[in-house]
């Protein structure tokens, strides 16, 4: 299951024609599991990271709530708020990952991210989650 197990790798990947990036084995991710996309604030907005949907995401979102509900200064329920309204913005979809463990990324974000199928991408593991990244000329 993707993520599961801490995600430690790096690997460099192209889109086929289709659009459809390879999801590397050290993911551990399986064929038919549901992932989402959410685009990286933290580095650049042309970067994607990747989470598991039943899991590590919800996971994430729910602990902020949780932090949320027992924050103990006003200041801290607005910066927990924030931090969950940055997540649910930067959800760009949820797909599923085909039998040849590939996951299509749609015409209009690759449009809106200045991705083309002649692009190299980087693929490092980041904890539990898969950061990719335009790999620079």
């Amino acid at each position: 299951m993707f993520g599961e197990q801490p995600i430690i790798g790096h690997s460099e990947s192209k889109l086929d024609q289709k659009g459809r990036l390879f999801i590397p084995k050290y993911t551990g991710v399986s064929t038919g599991e549901e992932l989402i996309l959410l685009h990286d604030s933290i580095y650049q907005y042309s970067n994607l990271r990747i989470y598991a949907l039943n899991n590590t995401y919800l996971r994430i979102i729910n602990k902020y709530e949780e932090l949320r509900a027992n924050a103990s200064s006003e200041e801290e329920y607005i910066r927990l708020s924030l931090k969950i309204d940055e997540l649910y913005q930067s959800l760009e979809g949820c797909i599923k990952v085909d039998n040849q463990r590939r996951i299509l990324i749609n015409k209009y974000l690759l449009e809106r991210l200045n991705w083309n199928t002649t692009d190299t991408f980087n693929l490092d593991g980041a904890g539990n989650s898969l950061l990719i990244r335009k790999k620079q000329s």
